[in-house]
């Protein structure tokens, strides 16, 4: 009797997040996809993951792509990380612990080089939003991620073939001021 109330106790909660967890799945596959801006906000949590944490930008997303042609601002500042605190409205994507730290930085330098970062949503009205992927320029954030090291890798090369040139052009005008005996007066 004991085992048989044991292993319903435990298959509840596993049914619960089985049952959760294919809820979210079947509305990321079957619900139309939607495309926001965003923008940057980081309420630093360190017990929480890695993560973007982020605000919708309505004024730079398309709203021609929702039914009415209006964002349904309401309904996604209703399923932010935080509903019920100061940071209303705010969401969050995860990202892997070993990129965490490139995306955070050409996150935060997004204001200066140009970069623009966009969240797909698994939306229709009535249902909650669903994060599905994060663009950076419109590519996969991956793709971004790793142009924007090569990139980074290429300005470093450059950087330090132009310091090697002007080391190289210094030598030798070192050794020919050696090799010139200063002028007697």
């Amino acid at each position: 009797m004991n085992s048989k109330l044991f292993l319903g106790l435990v298959s509840v909660p596993l049914l619960g997040l089985l049952l959760w967890t294919a809820s979210i799945e079947y509305k990321s596959r079957v619900l139309p996809e939607v495309t926001v801006r965003m923008q940057g906000f980081d309420p630093r949590s360190l017990l929480s993951g890695h993560y973007i944490s982020y605000r919708i930008d309505w004024k730079q997303t398309d709203c021609t792509q929702f039914s009415d042609n209006k964002c349904p601002e309401e309904d996604f500042l209703n399923s932010g990380f935080d509903s019920w605190n100061d940071f209303y409205g705010n969401h969050r994507f995860y990202i892997p612990q070993e990129k965490a730290r490139d995306l955070d930085r050409m996150f935060r330098e997004s204001g200066r080089s140009g970069d623009v970062f966009e969240v797909v949503y698994a939306y229709k009205k009535g249902f909650r939003p669903v994060a599905k992927k994060l663009l950076i320029n419109g590519e996969d954030w991956q793709i971004a991620l790793r142009k924007d090291k090569e990139q980074k890798k290429q300005e470093q090369e450059q950087e330090l073939q132009q310091i090697q040139e002007q080391v190289q052009e210094q030598q030798p005008q070192e050794q020919e001021d050696k090799e010139t005996p200063p002028e007697e007066s």
